[in-house]
């Protein structure tokens, strides 16, 4: 089926926007980038449009306005770090005046400070760099913990020590390499200390886990075989209930 032609440049143009991101986290023990095509992708595209070279592109307020930019941190920041049962964090003048001066320089590399440190670029705004950042979480191996590439920048962002942020964005439009909006995020104290991360790194609130699962029906398997152990001794109806509830939502029907 052919599109509208004006429906197709519309796909291009988004799909461009998005195979811009480029993500790079730094923590006190160690330092790694990551190339994203999207959030969820691992492929660094060949060639991108960012949003300070598309003349058609307006440009989020997040980025041009000082208490936007602000607000859309803290807020995008604190709503994952609540969901994963950190407290919220508060807004570091300091911090946000050190991310300032170091984005301004265009190089989308580390700057090797005492905080911790994500850099994210050619997000179309704000929250969706954070919220990049944030989706992580969906790889992190809270059996296992510890530091992963993968998963290195939402363990910062919901690290239960860190108690303040303070960002910093540039329109570098080219400058040292970096197309569009550098966005530079400091955060006190720093997160990912190796020996930490059990006890730092918080599971998702209100989220049921299992051993060996993970997900609500291999745990309400798990729970139904115990069960069944003891049907003999008059639970096996009980048992059995459990049972086909965990085969319902297994199916789809539960979360």
């Amino acid at each position: 089926m052919l599109l509208p032609s004006s429906l197709s440049l519309s796909l291009v143009s988004l799909l461009s926007t998005l195979t811009a991101a480029v993500l790079v986290v730094e923590t006190s023990t160690s330092t790694y980038t990551a190339a994203a095509a999207t959030s969820s992708s691992s492929t660094s595209p060949s060639s991108s449009t960012s949003l300070s070279t598309n003349p058609t592109a307006s440009v989020s307020a997040q980025y041009t306005s000082d208490s936007s930019f602000e607000s859309s941190i803290l807020n995008s920041t604190n709503t994952y770090r609540a969901q994963y049962n950190a407290t919220a964090l508060s807004w570091n003048t300091s911090l946000a005046s050190y991310a300032t001066s170091w984005a301004s320089k265009c190089q989308f590399t580390h700057s090797h400070g005492p905080s911790g440190e994500n850099l994210a670029e050619g997000y179309a705004n704000v929250t969706d760099a954070v919220d990049a950042w944030g989706d992580e979480g969906s790889h992190y191996d809270f059996k296992k913990g510890g530091f992963s590439e993968s998963t290195g920048h939402f363990s910062q962002l919901v690290w239960k020590g860190t108690t303040s942020v303070g960002c910093g964005r540039v329109d570098c439009n080219g400058q040292g390499g970096v197309p569009g909006w550098f966005v530079v995020c400091e955060y006190w104290p720093a997160g990912n200390v190796v020996g930490e991360f059990d006890q730092e790194v918080g599971r998702e609130v209100g989220k049921l886990e299992a051993v060996g699962g993970g997900q609500v029906g291999e745990y309400l398997a798990h729970v139904a075989a115990k069960m069944n152990g003891g049907g003999r001794n008059g639970y096996s109806g009980f048992g059995l209930w459990v049972v086909g509830l965990g085969m319902l939502v297994r199916l789809g029907v539960g979360m």
